[in-house]
């Protein structure tokens, strides 16, 4: 009994395992939802703080740099929809510029932090109706009569 009990056990965390490998993956989830991953460990000079407030901080690092992450890849769609009409470095910085920490709507999916080394990851969400439509410039004006 106790060697069904073991099996059904390790299916079930082969099944969780299997989902989360699934989940944390970066990309279009659907034509509404992207998803980005994000790390953040603190500075040797913080090593002296609580564990929580270590935890808080690498996750808020986390967070920033899927955010960071998140323009600069609808910055990079964006770019592939009016390629050679600006430079790319031009775009891509203005959109930096533009975008950088004002994303709406964003929420943090999935968090993991490892107190040995002090890092957190992160899978940062944003959903918005069309969103991938609108983000690769596939949106069409509608014309006026």
């Amino acid at each position: 009994m106790k060697y069904i009990g073991a099996v059904i056990a390790a299916c079930a965390l082969a099944c969780t395992l299997a989902q989360a490998e699934e989940f944390i993956k970066n990309g279009w989830a659907n034509a509404n939802t992207y998803r980005v991953t994000g790390t953040g460990t603190i500075g040797r000079d913080q090593d002296g703080g609580t564990p929580a407030q270590r935890q808080v901080l690498a996750c808020e690092a986390a967070q920033l740099h899927a955010e960071g992450q998140l323009v600069e890849r609808f910055a990079q769609a964006r770019l592939r929809s009016v390629k050679g009409s600006v430079s790319e470095e031009a775009v891509r910085d203005g959109i930096k510029r533009r975008f950088a920490g004002t994303i709406r709507g964003g929420r943090i999916v999935w968090r993991s932090f490892d107190p040995a080394t002090n890092e957190c990851r992160v899978v940062y969400e944003i959903s918005e109706k069309n969103l991938k439509a609108r983000v690769t410039g596939q949106t069409r004006a509608k014309k006026k009569k």
